[in-house]
C-alpha cells in the first residue's frame, strides 16, 4: 500500500497575508485571501452534501477569511431581523464573494468609462498627391 505524509510548513517563513480593504455601506471590512485549500472547498461548495451543510461550509469558511472588525460587523448585520444585508441582496455575501474571486484571481474589473478617447494619430500624415486612375474603354 502507498503511504503519503504531508510535508512541515517551513515554520522560518513567515506568510504574509493578502489583504483586501473596501467599503461596504461605509463601513471599512477587511478580507485574507484564503490558502489553495480553503478556496478548493468553497469552490466545491454543494457538490455531495445538503444544502444546510453547503451553506453552513460556505459561511464557516467566508466568515474565516474576515479580520474579527470586519466579522462582528457582518454577524451583527446579518442577525438584525430590520437589516436588509442577507446572502442574495445586492451588496449582499454571494456579491461580496464574486468580487473577492475577482480580486484574488486577478480579474478585478473597473467599469468602463462613460466616454471613450479619441483615436491618437500614429505616424506622420502623407504629403503625396493622389494619382488620377486610369481610364479603360
Amino acid at each position: 500500500m502507498r503511504e503519503f505524509v504531508t510535508a512541515a510548513k517551513d515554520t522560518f517563513e513567515a506568510e504574509e497575508k493578502v489583504a483586501t480593504t473596501f467599503l461596504h455601506d461605509d463601513t471599512e471590512v477587511t478580507f485574507y485571501e484564503p490558502s489553495v485549500g480553503k478556496q478548493a472547498v468553497m469552490l466545491g461548495f454543494g457538490r455531495g452534501t445538503t444544502t444546510l451543510e453547503s451553506a453552513s461550509t460556505f459561511i464557516a469558511l467566508f466568515f474565516s477569511m474576515m479580520d474579527a472588525k470586519t466579522r462582528r460587523y457582518f454577524e451583527d448585520r446579518l442577525m438584525d431581523d430590520d437589516d436588509p444585508f442577507d446572502l442574495k441582496s445586492d451588496g449582499g455575501i454571494f456579491d461580496l464573494w464574486e468580487a473577492l474571486v475577482e480580486e484574488w484571481g486577478g480579474k478585478a474589473t473597473s467599469p468602463p468609462s462613460a466616454s471613450s478617447s479619441p483615436q491618437r494619430k500614429t505616424g506622420r500624415a502623407s504629403t503625396a498627391t493622389t494619382r488620377a486612375k486610369a481610364r479603360t474603354s
